[in-house]
């Protein structure tokens, strides 16, 4: 006997719980298997952890810049914790195979999460704010 749901006939079926799907969970832990065991003080990110002494060549290598910008962080903490602290520069990687790029601020980081990282859609936008005479 089939299960009767508890939604009226007009409404959508719920969401589907990518979470239970076995393919999503795989691709999932794929994508950031390099996180495993890599918590605490010697590492450093959300989703894409790396150790401090790496994020500390990068930053030195970038000179504490944003590698798009080229301006140094001025985004602050604004949560319980750190207050008024001026945020760590953004650990940018390339979502599909997990690789560290950059050190980027938090306004193009943002941007290239806006755009999926897609070059296609910033081109486009770039040839948008040139048709309105913006440099």
């Amino acid at each position: 006997m089939k299960k009767k749901h508890n939604y009226p006939k007009n409404r959508k079926k719920p969401a589907v719980n990518f979470w239970a799907d076995p393919e999503y969970r795989k691709k999932q832990s794929i994508a950031h298997s390099a996180n495993t065991g890599k918590d605490g003080p010697n590492w450093r990110g959300g989703t894409t952890m790396i150790k401090d002494a790496t994020y500390e060549m990068m930053f030195e290598k970038q000179k504490g810049l944003c590698a798009i910008c080229g301006k140094v962080e001025i985004a602050v903490y604004k949560g319980k914790r750190d207050i008024g602290k001026v945020r760590k520069l953004c650990i940018d990687h390339n979502h599909e195979t997990g690789k560290v790029r950059g050190l980027l601020c938090q306004k193009c980081n943002a941007g290239l999460g806006m755009f999926l990282d897609n070059v296609e859609f910033m081109l486009k936008a770039v040839a948008y704010l040139r048709v309105w005479g913006i440099r």
